[in-house]
């Protein structure tokens, strides 16, 4: 029987200045193939930023460089069948493809910042292999009189979105898992958009959904509200897998 639990891990990646683009690019190689070596991993998505430009790359006008990404230039989100800490310390971080691969990468990461979060399997939808997406992935910090009532209302609005807005395939939001491979530095939540990418980067995306009348009224009512700090990594994944639909089932 399959879990009924999924683990979402949403990693931020500050590259070394010394690491050699060709050995970064080995890595994201090296991750993808995870799916493939570990039975646990259901799915990897991974891309550099283009947050860390002026104005993001023009998805963000006004925003100086540097200041959406916090220095980091790239992010990788693993889905995987586990429920716990103790699944993901044994299926996954002691799994000797992973150890292997750590060898090889982590000599070359400067900074890492993790957030993980647990999903019901059984509504969990993910763009399918046949559709290019864009990545938009944020850490949240709240204010401290920040209530769960208001982040319950916060997250129920971010998961309808995809009703509201066509080119929203998929929304993933949730509160992270304290442990010591996660998140340390007192942010409160994590945000996975996936968007239906057509243009080349992603921008062009990026700006109607953050344009959109849905969005703004989430960030007008419910998010500014209690909105103390945020990170930002968006990326562009095109795909060119076979198939019909624009999301599917793990």
């Amino acid at each position: 029987m399959s879990n009924p639990k999924v683990w979402r891990r949403v990693v931020y990646l500050k590259w070394k200045d010394t690491a050699p683009p060709g050995a970064v690019a080995m890595a994201f190689n090296i991750h993808k193939s995870f799916p493939r070596l570990i039975p646990s991993v259901l799915s990897v998505s991974e891309g550099m930023t283009f947050t860390s430009l002026a104005d993001g790359g023009g998805a963000y006008p006004g925003v100086a460089a540097g200041e959406q990404n916090k220095g980091f230039h790239s992010a990788i989100e693993i889905i995987l069948s586990c429920s716990t800490t103790a699944e993901m310390t044994t299926k996954y971080f002691e799994h000797p493809a992973h150890m292997a691969a750590a060898k090889i990468i982590d000599p070359l990461i400067e900074d890492a910042w993790a957030m993980d979060w647990l999903e019901d399997r059984d509504t969990l939808l993910v763009p399918s292999s046949a559709v290019s997406v864009m990545k938009h992935l944020v850490f949240f910090q709240f204010e401290e009189a920040a209530t769960q009532a208001q982040r319950s209302a916060l997250f129920a609005a971010w998961r309808a979105l995809p009703d509201q807005l066509p080119h929203v395939l998929a929304v993933s939001c949730g509160e992270p898992i304290r442990w010591d491979r996660g998140d340390k530095r007192g942010f409160h939540a994590g945000l996975v958009v996936d968007l239906a990418l057509s243009s080349s980067d992603g921008v062009q995306e990026i700006c109607e959904y953050a344009n959109s009348h849905a969005y703004q009224k989430i960030n007008s009512t419910l998010l500014a509200p209690i909105r103390k700090n945020y990170v930002v990594i968006d990326f562009a994944e095109h795909r060119f897998g076979t198939g019909t639909g624009a999301t599917s089932k793990l």
